[in-house]
């Protein structure tokens, strides 16, 4: 389980912009192949189900960034989050058990278990998701509930609905605060953890929350272009490229296509990379040059 739940900083499928299907579905179902060993060979009493990010790998659930320090004690005497063993809840205190290959939490809002195999059922996306409330800071959890809700329906585990719904029912529990700051910010059908991060390092600037795959329609060429990020009183638009846009040739020259089209019909197109997201010099350059952007289109 150590290599399923790494710290994602440190594997090379999160530096690219999309986490792929056949990624993620090789990841749940070698979440499913631990999960199910486990749950032969340990016999828990009454309810309990799999959770946390256990319940994210087996959901085929982009894993949330945990910072380093997160993995160590908190204070208060609370445990640290590890990310290399089996993690479980259960809906009373005296139900939890001892493993050593497990990590048994204690959680009292009500849930309808998710059905994954025989003997192999996990707690629902959305609380998953508040689960790991305690565990992530807050822009990842916002991130961590846009991949719920991805473009792809094959990646699609819940909506807004779902979420807002969740908050209005549930009872109190540690990071519920947070899970109700988060929902308003959280937005559907994204295609890449990235792209939202992308969102909120510009909302957080205070350039005003941009647009979610924003379609604009090319007349002359009889085609529809999806931006990762708009602005379109502005005609601004932001393209989040990862490694595999250097890569691809095809999806390069595709890229190349649509941006120039966008230019001939009046739209700025801003490309952001990776560094843009992390590096202090280079966030303060993309955000020049959205302001030039937006300046430019205003006179």
């Amino acid at each position: 389980m150590e290599e399923l739940l790494e710290d994602s900083e440190s594997s090379e499928a999160w530096r690219t912009k999309h986490i792929t299907l056949s990624s993620l579905t090789e990841v749940a179902t070698t979440a499913f192949s631990t999960c199910s060993e486990f749950a032969e060979h340990l016999r828990l009493r009454n309810s309990w189900a799999f959770s946390h990010t256990t319940a994210l790998a087996l959901l085929g659930i982009e894993l949330p960034r945990i910072k380093p320090s997160f993995l160590k004690p908190f204070p208060e005497k609370r445990k640290k989050y590890s990310l290399s063993k089996i993690h479980i809840c259960f809906s009373k205190k005296g139900d939890r058990s001892q493993s050593q290959s497990a990590v048994m939490h204690l959680w009292t809002p009500d849930f309808v278990p998710r059905i994954v195999g025989e003997n192999i059922h996990c707690v629902p996306p959305v609380t998953a998701w508040a689960q790991m409330s305690k565990y992530v800071e807050f822009d990842e959890l916002v991130v961590l509930g846009d991949s719920m809700m991805r473009k792809d329906v094959r990646l699609k585990q819940a909506s807004l609905d779902d979420f807002a719904q969740f908050i209005q029912n549930s009872p109190r529990f540690i990071g519920k605060g947070k899970c109700v700051r988060a929902v308003p910010l959280l937005a559907e059908n994204t295609d890449s953890s990235q792209e939202s991060r992308l969102r909120l390092l510009l909302m957080h600037r205070h350039l005003g929350r941009p647009e979610v795959n924003y379609a604009v329609y090319d007349r002359e060429n009889q085609q529809r272009y999806l931006l990762d990020l708009a602005y379109p009183s502005h005609h601004v638009a932001l393209e989040y490229d990862g490694e595999q846009h250097a890569i691809d040739k095809v999806q390069r020259r595709n890229d190349i296509f649509k941006r120039n089209q966008l230019e001939q019909m009046g739209w700025t197109v801003i490309t952001a990379y990776k560094e843009d997201l992390v590096e202090s010099d280079r966030v303060e350059l993309l955000v020049s040059k959205i302001l030039l952007a937006f300046a430019r289109q205003s006179t």
